[in-house]
């Protein structure tokens, strides 16, 4: 499974440092929505039990 930041890097064809400045672009954004929309995500970190959540990619959450 890969890294879900190299994914969205190679989906915009850039470096994952500059991958912040591409994800305010709309554009870019809905680019990114569209192709990772209902893929399955695990976490890279795990919990006090050792468990590694996975979800279903929905969308991006920004302030």
């Amino acid at each position: 499974m890969r890294h879900l930041i190299d994914e969205c890097a190679e989906i915009l064809n850039c470096h994952p440092k500059s991958l912040r400045d591409h994800l305010n672009h709309p554009a870019k954004r809905a680019l990114l929505h569209s192709k990772l929309k209902g893929r399955i995500v695990r976490t890279l970190y795990s919990d006090r039990n050792d468990f590694r959540k996975t979800f279903t990619f929905h969308g991006f959450t920004h302030k």
